[in-house]
């Protein structure tokens, strides 16, 4: 009986390490950020730029995010 028992846990455990694994590779996606450097028109003439391209990601949730993060360095930001 306790033979059957212990075999019993060993499956359950097993069966729980391979379903964990295989469920973190499917959350967790690669997301690569694009970053360039370029000159672009501004209002008072031609100025270097960093152009982010943040695939899945839309112009508000960028504004909003980065307002944030410039806000925990003291900077006035409007979110």
């Amino acid at each position: 009986m306790k033979l059957i028992l212990n075999i019993f846990i060993l499956i359950i455990v097993f069966c729980n390490v391979v379903i964990a694994q295989d469920s973190a590779k499917k959350t967790f996606a690669k997301i690569t950020i694009e970053v360039k450097e370029s000159k672009e028109k501004m209002s008072q003439g031609v100025y270097n730029a960093i152009k982010t391209y943040i695939p899945e990601g839309n112009k508000s949730m960028a504004e909003r995010n980065f307002a944030k993060y410039m806000k925990s360095y003291g900077a006035k930001a409007a979110s």
